[in-house]
């Protein structure tokens, strides 16, 4: 296993469950992670998030949704940590 893990984890966050999130879990629900994805160079957006990371590392987990396992929040940080070749990324349950 090779996790992604944020810096910044939160004890007993209120609504929230920390977990070390599979990013094989997560394929199905966000386009960027999925196995046929291409990044597109144009991606400025994620250039600035991957250069972040790249920098300091993931500050906070990620969110997702505990009922069906939509991301809510970090999508790019997802994308990046399939790049980089991690299998796992901290994350909330909402």
């Amino acid at each position: 296993m090779k996790l992604l893990k944020a810096s910044h984890i939160q004890k007993n966050p209120k609504r929230k469950v920390y977990v070390e999130m599979a990013l094989s879990d997560l394929v199905e629900k966000v386009n960027r992670i999925q196995p046929n994805y291409v990044e597109k160079p144009d991606d400025v957006e994620f250039q600035k998030v991957e250069k972040d990371l790249l920098e300091n590392g993931l500050t906070f987990p990620i969110e997702i949704r505990k009922s069906d396992g939509e991301v809510l929040q970090g999508k790019q940080r997802c994308q990046f940590a399939k790049k980089y070749g991690y299998t796992h990324i901290s994350a909330y349950l909402l």
